[in-house]
C-alpha cells in the first residue's frame, strides 16, 4: 500500500521513510481486537439469554464507542503527521483526491485489517 500512496505522490526516499514510520505507528494504534471481541461477546452471551436489559445494550454501546473515539483521535494525529510530510504539491494532489469524492490515502499506508486474536 505504501508502494501505491508513493508512487502516486512521486515521494522522496526521506518522506517513504517518514511515511513507513507512520505507516507502523498507525499498525500499533489500531484498536486493540481482543477487547472489542471481548465486548461482542459480552453481547453475544447477554442475547443469549432469557433477557436483556438496556444497561446490557448499553455497556457494549459505549464499550464500542470508546473504541471508535479513540482510533478517531488517533487519525487525527496521523493525518497532521501525513500533511507536515508532504510538500506543498504533494497536499495539493491529496486535497484534489478528497475533492473528487476519493478518501484519504492515510488508511491506505495501514494495510489490510489485523487477524482476529487466537482462541
Amino acid at each position: 500500500m505504501l508502494d501505491r500512496v508513493c508512487t502516486h505522490l512521486e515521494c522522496t526516499d526521506d518522506q517513504r521513510t517518514a511515511l513507513d514510520a507512520l505507516a507502523q505507528d498507525m499498525q500499533e494504534a489500531r484498536p486493540d481486537a481482543a477487547s472489542v471481541e471481548a465486548a461482542g461477546e459480552a453481547l453475544a452471551l447477554a442475547l443469549r439469554g432469557e433477557t436483556l436489559t438496556l444497561d446490557q445494550v448499553r455497556r457494549h454501546r459505549v464499550a464500542m464507542e470508546q473504541v471508535r473515539a479513540r482510533a478517531a483521535r488517533t487519525m487525527e494525529e496521523m493525518v497532521v503527521r501525513f500533511h507536515a510530510i508532504l510538500t506543498p504539491e504533494q497536499r495539493s494532489m491529496v486535497a484534489a483526491r478528497i475533492e473528487r469524492g476519493g478518501h484519504m490515502p492515510l488508511p491506505m499506508l495501514m494495510g489490510p485489517p489485523s487477524p482476529p486474536p487466537e482462541r
